[in-house]
């Protein structure tokens, strides 16, 4: 939402343009920590393959 205010503010972009803007920047954002999540998962699946407990 924070860019949303920003592009408003001055004046770059209109509501309809800056919130489209500002969802498809959610939605990579977490397209990025989703990978992140399943690398870290992949790294403690082979961790555990390695040394059972």
């Amino acid at each position: 939402m924070a860019y949303v205010y920003r592009a408003l503010a001055n004046g770059e972009e209109d509501l309809v343009t800056a919130k489209g803007k500002a969802y498809i920047l959610g939605q990579m954002r977490d397209a990025i920590v989703a990978d992140e999540l399943e690398e870290q998962a992949d790294i403690i699946e082979r961790r555990q393959k390695k040394d059972p407990l």
